[in-house]
């Protein structure tokens, strides 16, 4: 039988706390400054556009969207992509910091917090040593995915806040009262479930985990029964009736076609674990970037990958005693990703990269203790891994892509539209031209017969025009048509502009503005 019951490991020296709260200041550093520099992205946009409706007029729908003839047609009456939690929380903060991105993001920053403060309490809880718990934090702390979760306007980190802290919060009073450890890990992992499926799946997993393991079920009674239900028949209860106000679309938005993404992995296992190393992995690292510098951030995950697999053939290692419930936590976090999560959003990473700097920063120490010639080798790594983390962000921090990329764009729309033009292009241009000035309609007016005034493209549209070029071929040709239609006006590193081709300038090229920011 697993034991996960050891005591808190101290860690001897005057200078622990330092170091400790010297990890989350460098989080707390990280993240804020990429709250004001981090380009804005669609999802940041959309879920934006949701808690602005609700707060000016207190409509849920995500009316940015343009979503007739889209698998999510119905979002702009009812926000129904993610459960209703995210949206409540985040309205409650921006009713008192305001309506900003900067605000919409500091929420995360928090989030990151607690979440920081549950994984240095069980490593503390498992018995970790004094160096493992020193690495893992500073690589935690530090790690590219977790910082851009906790710079981010997206619920993930909140979601993963919520769950940890049910995990910890159980494990923390199982034994002093578990009938405060029940209900407070189910209130936790029932609102974490309901701020994203994710915050709920894979730590319900782990809680089922240690509930198992720790042979508490000899200890539940009625009662606990009851404390356990109560959060998720409130929850089932609230969600219910958002959802009874249009069950159809509600089943049309929120499951789509992720089922059969799932299936896709359940039958071919082997297609899904490369879909899921390609797509989760490596991809969001620079995987089909061309700048060097945007692709060495691809030796994050394949450290993280190389260390979890090293530690999983080491047997010594790998029977750790402080080190069992960690790589019981990072099964059941990859697997639920593997199998439940069919888009391979990168997003996600905030779940499971913790848990990969915990077992990275184990074979280190394991490493080190062995006192042979790899130790030198594994420092470098280590430092240099660290470093790698750190100037991913620092260097979107300095190259500031908000100022130099989204504003530049944003200035040149407002310079060239009047009130009343149909701008089209990503939700994120809400944040600079106004949520309800914007209109994100990748089909540029084919299901709703309306020409845009003016285009703005970004990343998000290529990639709708590649996907609907295989998929939607009448569709990508109307896009195609339309376009001609347009001049390109503007282009930097992120955003094409184009405006209509006036009569004396259709056989004229229109200076292109921002070509020299290439």
């Amino acid at each position: 039988m697993l034991e996960f019951n050891q005591k808190p490991t101290e860690i001897s020296g005057p200078p622990k706390q330092t170091i400790f709260i010297g990890f989350f200041v460098v989080f707390i550093a990280l993240a804020l400054a990429r709250c004001w520099t981090n380009l804005p992205w669609c999802d940041e946009g959309w879920f934006y556009d949701t808690v602005y409706n609700f707060l000016t007029t207190g409509h849920t729908g995500t009316t940015i969207l343009v979503a007739k003839g889209f698998p999510w047609e119905g979002i702009e009456r009812y926000q129904f992509w993610q459960p209703p939690m995210f949206w409540l929380v985040d309205a409650a903060w921006l009713e008192v910091f305001g309506l900003s991105l900067a605000a919409f993001r500091s929420l995360s920053v928090v989030a990151g917090v607690v979440l920081l403060y549950c994984w240095y309490w069980l490593l503390r809880k498992f018995g970790a040593p004094r160096w493992v718990q020193l690495l893992a934090m500073a690589i935690i702390a530090t790690d590219y995915a977790v910082v851009k979760a906790g710079s981010d306007g997206r619920m993930d980190m909140l979601a993963a806040c919520l769950g940890l802290a049910g995990v910890t919060v159980y494990l923390k009073f199982r034994q002093t009262n578990f009938s405060l450890a029940v209900l407070l890990s189910q209130t936790l992992l029932c609102c974490g479930g309901l701020t994203h499926p994710m915050g709920g799946l894979p730590y319900l997993f782990m809680f089922a985990c240690f509930f198992v393991t720790g042979k508490d079920w000899k200890r539940v009674s009625w009662t606990h029964l009851l404390l356990a239900a109560a959060p998720y028949v409130i929850g089932a209860v609230g969600w219910g009736l958002y959802i009874s106000q249009d069950p159809i679309t509600f089943r049309n938005v929120f499951f789509g076609s992720t089922l059969t993404g799932r299936m896709n992995t359940i039958f071919n296992p082997l297609m899904g674990v490369r879909n899921e190393i390609v797509l989760r992995y490596l991809k969001p690292f620079g995987l089909s970037s061309t700048f060097w510098i945007v692709k060495s951030k691809l030796l994050i995950p394949i450290v993280y990958l190389g260390s979890m697999v090293a530690v999983w053939l080491i047997p010594s290692l790998r029977r750790e005693d402080f080190l069992r419930p960690f790589l019981m936590m990072w099964s059941c976090a990859a697997l639920t990703l593997l199998f439940f999560d069919a888009q391979r959003n990168g997003t996600y990473m905030v779940h499971v990269f913790p848990l990969y700097g915990i077992l990275l920063a184990s074979l280190s120490w394991w490493i080190f203790k062995q006192n042979n010639w790899l130790r030198f080798p594994m420092g470098a790594l280590l430092a240099g891994f660290i470093l790698l983390q750190v100037g991913g962000s620092v260097y979107l921090i300095v190259k500031s892509p908000f100022r130099s990329q989204f504003e530049p764009a944003v200035a040149f729309v407002r310079a060239h539209s009047k009130p009343g033009d149909r701008v089209v292009g990503s939700g994120e241009l809400g944040f600079g031209l106004g949520f309800n000035n914007v209109f994100d309609d990748k089909a540029l007016g084919y299901y709703v017969d309306k020409k845009p005034d003016v285009i703005v493209l970004s990343d998000a549209y290529r990639e709708w025009f590649d996907s609907a070029r295989l998929h939607q071929p009448e569709v990508y040709q109307f896009d195609m048509n339309r376009m001609s239609e347009y001049q390109l006006a503007f282009r930097n590193e992120t955003y094409e502009v184009y405006l209509p081709r006036s009569s004396e300038s259709a056989h004229e090229e229109r200076p292109i503005i921002g070509l020299a920011q290439d």
